[in-house]
């Protein structure tokens, strides 16, 4: 049986929210060889705030693709750097040096474009100066339920982002306390975070403490991992701004205490028998937070099905049980039901919340789900064998933590339109791919439209009816400054008028864009509805799409309709809200 950090490393690897000389120091090739050449490449880095040499910082070139081969370089007393030897062909090149906001040649920001660097034989290409900014600072001090210090705590900066339309938050920088408590989060790029900490041990399980007089691991206490300003639920972190190259400081917090639970029970099959070599989690119940900010809680059940969850923090889960064959052939080809039948893997998925107190004797019964049979109807087009089975069906959940798309359950269309999806359970939302050109415009089940609200599954769902066009909505558009200048690289922000659709896991209806260099952007299968149109400077994460930031983007936004199949091209003027 796996150790709990192996079983944990095995969901992990599916889950899944980065000396100098008196000239530039020679570049070194890594793996795989790279044939050498006679072209070069060469530039210097340059502080962007005060025009200052950045030495030190590591230059890394790869060729297009990768594959060719990569070079390494740092940037000598000038901020100098020089790739000389190189074969003819297209490269990318990033400097990062800590401290810094990590730049790629032809970038401004980070959201900004790559440039790629083509050479020809025997070229010297100057690349323009990058000029790297300095990057945000967070600052701030961990105590503990009495207000001491707490040394050697894990402290993670979290942006917000949008995954299938739904919420997440992903660890982009990290930082650990000194003696005193003290923390530092430098190199951030501006904008919004949070911040998190975790007191883990040297065994790399939560910090734990029993209460006097006792030596059971019963109703253990810990500090739980905690959220500024001190708060277990990601929903409840408050947001903190960062500027580049200014420090925030003050972001202090005390980690909570609480009892730490241990869940302990049997899977059993559909059958009745016990099931061995299944993988159980915990998942957080909404969709729309953190993973586990003390990292995946996962076991392994023995042969016989027993399985033990320790360390739990108090909260609202869902316990997910899968085969452990299930997650190495998702970690072998990059999905699930690849290469085995839908209904080859029994689970289950268990609500629980936990308060504190251990639970016991949990028996979990284990399901080979529910079947979605339907039938794909293509408007606009007559009906064409090869066309149908090009498509594909996936009905996802809206899984807090894991991929949706990655574990969903799929179904190839049949040559006469028909699918058939098995292994279903709970909410589910139906899609479909290799659409092309087409888009999806409806999804019908029990004649009630679920495309957006999804089918709850409890028993076989038959006639479900997928409606795909083959006219879906255009929008293009044009965004300018106030001197009616073209404006490359802005962010075009479109949401629907209806406070009710911008919300929920696989949204169709919030999308964004990004202008070219010609000032121009475009979206395609919007479903038809009023919406507003907003041009901002780039975003940097998923903040914009939170429903309080839509709010206040309205009195900046120009409405719109769409109605089904039409083209609408607007003019954008770029604000800064």
């Amino acid at each position: 049986m796996r150790t709990p950090v192996a079983t944990a490393a095995l969901v992990l690897a599916i889950v899944a929210h980065a000396a100098a000389g008196q000239g530039p120091s020679q570049a070194r090739p890594q793996t795989p060889e790279p044939r050498p050449g006679t072209s070069r490449i060469r530039g210097t880095v340059v502080d962007a705030s005060t025009g200052t040499p950045v030495r030190r910082a590591a230059i890394r070139l790869r060729a297009m693709p990768a594959s060719l081969g990569a070079w390494t370089a740092t940037t000598d007393g000038s901020g100098a750097f020089d790739f000389p030897a190189l074969p003819a062909g297209r490269f990318s090149l990033t400097a990062t040096k800590g401290g810094y906001i990590t730049l790629s040649a032809g970038q401004r920001l980070p959201t900004d474009p790559a440039r790629a660097i083509q050479v020809a034989d025997g070229q010297t290409v100057d690349l323009p100066p990058i000029y790297l900014p300095r990057g945000g600072v967070i600052t701030g001090r961990i105590g503990d339920e009495y207000g001491d210090a707490v040394p050697e705590v894990a402290v993670q900066a979290f942006r917000a982002e949008y995954m299938q339309g739904m919420r997440r938050l992903a660890s982009v920088r990290s930082s650990i306390t000194n003696d005193i408590g003290q923390y530092r989060i430098y190199g951030l790029q501006p904008g919004t975070y949070y911040v998190a900490a975790t007191a883990r041990g040297a065994d790399g399980r939560p910090i734990q403490f029993m209460e006097p007089g006792t030596q059971a691991v019963r109703g253990s206490g810990g500090l739980a991992p905690t959220f500024f300003p001190g708060t277990v639920a990601a929903g409840d972190a408050q947001r903190i701004e960062v500027a580049a190259g200014a420090e925030t400081a003050g972001v202090d917090f005390s980690l909570l205490a609480v009892r730490l639970a241990r869940i302990s029970g049997t899977i059993v099959d559909s059958r009745g028998r016990p099931a061995g070599a299944h993988v159980v989690t915990l998942n957080p119940a909404r969709s729309d937070g953190a993973l586990l900010l003390g990292g995946v809680i996962a076991a392994e059940s023995d042969g016989s099905g027993r399985f033990t969850l320790a360390n739990v923090p108090p909260g609202d889960y869902r316990l997910d049980v899968r085969s452990t064959r299930y997650f190495e052939a998702i970690a072998e080809s990059g999905g699930a039901g690849q290469r085995q039948r839908q209904d080859a893997w029994e689970f289950a998925s268990v609500p629980i919340t936990i308060a504190g107190e251990d639970i016991a004797g949990l028996s979990v019964t284990l399901t080979s789900g529910h079947r979605m049979t339907g039938r794909v109807v293509i408007t606009g087009a007559d009906p064409d064998p090869r066309v149908f089975g090009a498509l594909r069906i996936s009905v996802l959940e809206a899984t807090a933590g894991i991929s949706a798309t990655m574990l969903a359950a799929s179904a190839p269309v049949a040559e006469d339109g028909t699918f058939e999806v098995r292994g279903l359970m709970g909410r589910r939302y139906v899609r479909v791919s290799r659409l092309n050109r087409w888009a999806l415009e409806s999804v019908r089940a029990r004649g009630i439209d679920v495309t957006d609200e999804g089918i709850e599954i409890r028993d076989g769902v038959e006639g479900v009816e997928v409606i795909v066009t083959t006219q879906p909505t255009q929008l293009s558009g044009v965004v300018t400054d106030a001197s009616g200048k073209l404006v490359p690289d802005a962010a075009v922000i479109i949401f629907p008028e209806d406070r009710d659709r911008r919300r929920g896991p696989f949204n169709r209806f919030v999308t964004s864009a990004r202008t070219g260099t010609d000032g121009t952007f475009s979206v395609r299968a919007l479903p038809p509805a009023t919406y507003f149109a907003v041009a901002v400077p780039m975003q940097s994460d998923g903040e914009w799409a939170e429903t309080d930031q839509l709010e206040r983007l309205v009195p900046h936004a120009i409405r719109f309709t769409l109605a089904a199949g039409e083209s609408k091209t607007l003019g954008l003027r770029l604000e800064r809200p």
